[in-house]
């Protein structure tokens, strides 16, 4: 299996309406037809600070194993409840944080509805629409 590198954006969040620095790591997608992946290994401990470009982890998608990158800095944190190696991620799924010194991290919650939506067909918002009134 090969190894290649990829980004992963890691966005500012808001959260109860408050800014924070901490970065969400999600699961990227790797293929347009990839949903899920298996997750292998971090390339770095809980508390490392992580610099732009590093290598963050390793997700294994249908085709190859390949390196997440970030494109944000801070320092790492794996919350007890992320995935461990070989376990089955969703693409869009939270798995760790990047916080600023002394900063402590959001809470983990990887059931959270994530970003990602699925765009709902003409017909059947027409349909939904009709059968409110």
């Amino acid at each position: 299996m090969t190894s290649q590198k990829r980004f992963v954006t890691c966005l500012t969040n808001k959260r109860n309406g408050n800014s924070t620095m901490a970065y969400d790591i999600v699961v990227p997608r790797l293929g347009w037809s990839m949903d899920e992946g298996i997750f292998v290994e971090w390339l770095f401990e809980p508390g490392d600070f992580i610099s732009k470009g590093s290598n963050l982890f390793v997700i294994e998608g249908d085709k190859a194993a390949e390196e997440i990158e970030s494109f944000d800095e801070g320092f790492l944190v794996i919350p007890d409840e992320a995935p461990k190696p070989g376990d089955t991620v969703s693409v869009g799924q939270l798995v760790g944080f990047l916080i600023a010194e002394g900063e402590t991290a959001p809470e983990y919650a990887p059931t959270e509805e994530q970003s990602l939506t699925t765009p709902q067909p003409i017909n059947d918002v027409q349909s939904a629409s009709s059968a409110d009134n």
